[in-house]
């Protein structure tokens, strides 16, 4: 008998006498088990993408043979068939362990099949829908039947695209965005006042989330009026400490209790010393959120932290950086063509959700595109250490800055703006710690302390010229041999 049997059978032995002995047994939720096990590490990404898979594909009302036609056309083909052939099996298993029961897909999905096969009559003449931005195909699908089956009914619905931020649970923006095409014929009807926030964070935030165009255009007013900018900027490395100052200075300026709410991109990102923030400032009410939970939520004042790009040392960015499996796709909503779309979305969620004033902390060493962005183009704040005056703009797309990333090889820089913008200027060949900038028609590095300066090959442009040795000292491109462009040196 292997040990791993012995183990089991040791195991059973022992529920069998505890149950005989009268112990009432509390079975751990299954729900339970697998977050303790996903906690411990022990789901595998794979099991994690099948997971994500499975969830997706119900609530995408495709089949497996549809999504293996479309796959076939797109690159790397054989790896989603391969991924196709794995997750029918798993999928087939998952039904099977159902049984009689259904989960929260099925659901929707049986409840839009009954009612297109007529098993169902609704007798519903009004249907109203909240949160409407973050609809899926398989909700869509539900509505769309109650409607066909009795043309007299009436759908009300009620939602803010700009707050549409779970694509990756199955939420489809479109669908509100071109309510027109879904539901014709229809009127739409904005609501365009907050009695929430202010006018100065009214017209920060409904500048930041209209650079994306496909975004309901609405000129969004409020009756409180400031007279001071409602959003502060603050380029910190030292997050607590920046915390603890900015509660400081708001407890000073409160006479009555203050709700205050710091708001991360990530779970991990909760201040380490939240108890004892709570413990010093008793006359405020402090909580951490990810920005994901607090939609709904408000307060006071509001803390952003975490508005970072990715760094060798931390790859948690706002916006984040994360690139989902291609395989997503086949069964997510399709992915907006605007840079950074739902992340935006997510960061105006986040200001939103302050009545009084928000806090940004940012990394000055790895700074955030968003924060970069609303410091560069002078957006209506309080600017701590201005960043800007130090930062290299890209010379491709014109709107990103240079960064410092990680690969597989080390440590590198590039655009701001990857994978959309791909520029990665030369590293320095002297120190080898910074880049090589543009100053005029040369090259310096971005690293103060280091004095190399070179001259810009004048034919490609991307090189420098350097001192060679052939028959005679020379200048040559640094690209060689892409450019052969040479100067001769004249000697004495």
């Amino acid at each position: 008998m292997s040990e791993d049997k012995e183990l089991q059978n040791r195991f059973v032995e022992g529920l069998g006498r505890r149950a005989r002995a009268g112990v009432k047994f509390n079975p751990v939720p299954a729900e339970r088990v697998f977050d303790r096990i996903n906690e411990l590490g022990l789901v595998t990404p794979f099991a994690g993408l099948h997971a994500t898979f499975l969830n997706l594909y119900k609530s995408s009302g495709k089949m497996i043979n549809e999504l293996l036609e479309k796959s076939a056309s797109l690159p790397n083909s054989s790896r989603y068939r391969a991924f196709l052939d794995v997750f029918r099996e798993i999928y087939n298993a998952y039904e099977g362990a159902l049984g009689d029961e259904i989960d929260f897909n099925d659901m929707i999905n049986k409840a839009t099949e009954y009612i297109e096969e007529g098993r169902y009559r609704s007798p519903y003449t009004h249907i109203l829908v909240d949160e409407f931005q973050d609809i899926s195909y398989s909700r869509y699908r539900l509505l769309r039947a109650l409607l066909d089956q009795n043309p007299s009914a009436r759908l009300f619905c009620v939602g803010d695209d700009w707050q549409s931020i779970y694509r990756f649970n199955g939420g489809d923006v479109s669908i509100m965005t071109e309510f027109e095409r879904y539901f014709d014929p229809c009127e739409v009807l904005p609501l365009d006042r907050t009695f929430r926030f202010d006018d100065r964070l009214c017209e920060f935030s409904t500048r930041f989330i209209l650079k994306n165009p496909n975004q309901i255009r609405k000129h969004l007013t409020t009756n409180i009026k400031s007279k001071n900018p409602s959003v502060t900027l603050i380029w910190s490395e030292d997050i607590e400490s920046t915390i603890s100052g900015i509660l400081s200075n708001i407890e000073s300026a409160e006479d009555e209790p203050s709700e205050a709410m710091i708001l991360g991109r990530y779970n991990h990102q909760r201040p380490s010393n939240l108890s004892s923030l709570n413990r010093r400032f008793t006359k405020l009410s402090l909580e951490y959120r990810t920005v994901h939970s607090a939609k709904g939520a408000e307060a006071d004042y509001v803390i952003v932290v975490g508005l970072t790009s990715a760094s060798p040392r931390n790859v948690y960015a706002f916006p984040s950086e994360f690139a989902d499996d291609p395989i997503l796709d086949l069964v997510l909503a399709k992915k907006e063509e605007v840079q950074n779309a739902e992340e935006r979305r997510l960061f105006y969620v986040a200001v939103t959700r302050a009545k009084k004033q928000v806090y940004l902390i940012a990394s000055g060493n790895h700074p955030s595109v968003f924060a970069m962005e609303v410091e560069k183009e002078g957006y209506d704040m309080i600017v701590d250490n201005p960043r800007a005056k130090r930062d290299v703009l890209c010379p491709d797309c014109g709107t990103g800055v240079i960064v410092n990333r990680r690969g597989d090889y080390g440590e590198f820089y590039s655009c701001s703006n990857y994978p959309y913008c791909a520029y990665r200027p030369p590293p320095c060949p002297k120190c080898n710690a910074g880049f090589l900038r543009s100053v005029g028609e040369n090259y310096q590095c971005s690293d103060d302390s280091c004095s190399f300066i070179a001259s810009k090959c004048p034919r490609c442009e991307d090189g420098y010229l350097i001192e060679r040795m052939g028959y005679s000292r020379f200048l040559g491109c640094s690209n060689y041999p892409d450019c052969r462009y040479t100067k001769q040196l004249r000697t004495r």
